[in-house]
């Protein structure tokens, strides 16, 4: 039976082989005459901004390049960005880099609405991904840092972007090891997405396709990013997984990876690889019949085999995956201290995410998961 759904696409998006090269006539769609361009010095080194900064000019928009970015978005970043947008009277924001230059973008837009102008528009904000996982494009939040606290804070409500420009070009400032990780993200969040309980038709037929995408591409653009194709093929998936999950929900992976990232040293890029194939296994029992699709993605024959055992031939095809792109398939106890994942387990189990789980976790549960993470 089918049931009733609500699915959000919160903006445009641009896709293609080359549409960096439009952007100057997209900024002017949006009235922009003069462009803040958020991004970061790693890529105004690569090159990435040449073509970015031509299209401008060809038509006749001035802009400005506000590269202090780092991997976390700071409250004095934004306001570096904030003072530097109203002292060279800008109008527009361009978001190029990952989710740290568009979420800077975004709370910068946040603030350029003076408090009590109720007819006053935010500065309308253009992101240009460098990452194939996206994100923060389709979120109204953004996360950043207070400098001296130290402590993250999420800022919700903030726009999100007019127009995502997915260029796979731009994803070229990857290394082998970035474009692997940002992958398993990719797959994870649609593996996640696709067997959450708020699963439904149109959010399977995304996240499926993302699984796919991923499955038959990823290997080829870990070994060369410069490879348009499988580029494109992992920069779609990515897009897919994103409206896919952001509609379905999530589960485990998501949650016990951001939790692990919130509260230990290890990075989420570093831990997609190794929580995934374990929540995989957990939840194979809940929907057999799901991760029997998942097994196919991956080219695992399942034909002549028991549902519940050819489920199970998606962990198998995951886990070549990752070990054909070198990522990590467990962490050193140092990384997880055996007294930190009691802690873990219980701020998973406060975490929403757990709640869309198929399969219904309990403490214990997940202390055994985090425990069999460990080396």
């Amino acid at each position: 039976m089918f049931k009733d759904y609500l699915f959000n696409t919160p903006c445009k998006i641009l896709a293609g082989i080359d549409t960096r090269k439009t952007l100057g006539k997209q900024v002017k769609k949006y009235a922009g005459k003069v462009v803040l361009i958020c991004t970061d010095k790693k890529s105004q080194r690569s090159g990435l901004l040449v073509d970015i900064l031509e299209s401008l000019s060809r038509e006749n928009l001035a802009y400005v390049i506000f590269d202090e970015l780092d991997c976390c978005p700071t409250i004095e970043i934004v306001e570096q960005g904030l003072n530097q947008y109203r002292n060279e009277e800008c109008d527009i924001l361009l978001a190029v880099g990952g989710s740290s230059a568009i979420d800077t973008a975004k709370v910068i837009s946040s603030l350029t609405k003076s408090p009590g102008e109720s007819t006053c528009q935010e500065a309308p904000v253009i992101a240009v991904p460098t990452n194939a996982s996206l994100g923060s494009e389709f979120h109204n939040w953004s996360v950043i840092t207070d400098d001296l606290s130290n402590k993250t804070i999420i800022m919700d409500r903030v726009p999100t972007p007019k127009l995502v420009i997915m260029d796979p070009y731009m994803l070229q400032v990857l290394n082998a090891t970035m474009a692997g990780q940002t992958g398993l993200q990719i797959l994870s969040i649609a593996i996640d997405g696709y067997v959450s309980l708020g699963s439904y038709e149109l959010t399977d037929i995304l996240n499926l396709k993302a699984i796919e995408l991923t499955a038959k591409n990823l290997r080829r653009f870990v070994a060369n990013r410069r490879d348009l194709e499988s580029a494109t093929a992992v920069q779609n998936a990515g897009l897919y997984a994103a409206l896919g999950s952001a509609n379905s929900g999530l589960g485990n992976v998501f949650a016990m990876t951001t939790t692990l990232a919130n509260h230990s040293k290890i990075a989420a890029g570093k831990a997609w690889s190794v929580i995934l194939p374990r929540v995989m296994k957990y939840n194979a029992m809940a929907c057999p019949d799901k991760f029997v699709n998942i097994a196919k993605c991956f080219g695992e024959k399942v034909s002549d085999l028991p549902i519940n055992e050819a489920a199970l031939k998606s962990v198998d095809g995951v886990a070549k995956l990752i070990s054909d792109i070198d990522l990590p398939s467990s962490f050193n106890s140092q990384d997880i201290p055996h007294g930190l994942i009691e802690i873990l387990s219980q701020k998973v189990l406060e975490c929403q995410h757990c709640r869309t789980n198929p399969r219904d976790t309990k403490l214990d549960h997940l202390v055994s998961l985090f425990s069999k993470t460990v080396s």
